[in-house]
């Protein structure tokens, strides 16, 4: 939701000011935790206080489909990546919900990658061969989604869109709205529409026209 700086107050003030203009969607509207929010955070209640959600994990029923969103934690022991975890508690609520939901079809979003990619180092913000780009503890998520009725996973932290299939379930990585790649003044605007029919997602990328 912000570019986050190194001053905690004002981070927290413009998250809080992003927040409420995104409740003027005349849509339902979710959002998950990323790097940028949790930055000057040792944990990610603050945040969540700010935006008025429970957990940072959690999953709701939309049109007969299921989604779960995956809301980062910090790990304080993990100086360099501390924001790319799923705690815990949310790995055994995830456990829990693909149980009691597995004859629905089910969607996931992740701000940080799961899925492996043989070419992650060549990525734009890829450091250390692209460690800061995935979730430090993804198998765990991977072991729990396996032979799951999975339609596909949403990751955005990657910054570069494209599909990889894993395990029988498809990744879509989606660029950022307000990046610019190309370095040429003019924002990518990429996102994606996904339109589901019985159990076969159909994606479109799409740019904003600004």
């Amino acid at each position: 939701m912000i570019q986050a700086s190194n001053d905690r107050k004002q981070n927290l003030k413009n998250i809080s000011y992003v927040w409420n203009k995104c409740q003027l969607f005349e849509v339902p509207f979710f959002t998950l935790l990323g790097n940028h929010e949790l930055k000057t955070e040792t944990n990610n209640k603050e945040v969540l206080k700010l935006i008025g959600y429970e957990n940072a994990t959690f999953s709701i029923d939309l049109n007969d489909t299921h989604l779960i969103f995956l809301g980062t934690d910090v790990n304080n022991k993990d100086e360099k990546f501390k924001t790319q975890y799923i705690s815990k508690k949310d790995l055994n609520w995830l456990k829990k919900d693909l149980t009691q939901n597995r004859n629905k079809r089910i969607l996931i979003f992740s701000h940080f990658g799961i899925a492996e990619d043989v070419n992650i180092a060549d990525n734009f913000w890829s450091i250390d061969n692209g460690k800061n780009l995935m979730l430090i503890n993804r198998k765990e998520i991977k072991s729990l989604v396996k032979n799951k009725d999975i339609i596909a996973v949403f990751v955005g932290h990657q910054h570069w869109t494209k599909k990889i299939t894993e395990d029988g379930i498809d990744y879509y990585m989606i660029g950022s709205i307000v990046e610019n790649i190309k370095q040429n003044g003019f924002p990518d605007g990429v996102f994606i529409e996904a339109e589901i029919n019985e159990n076969k997602i159909h994606i479109k990328e799409r740019h904003l026209v600004i």
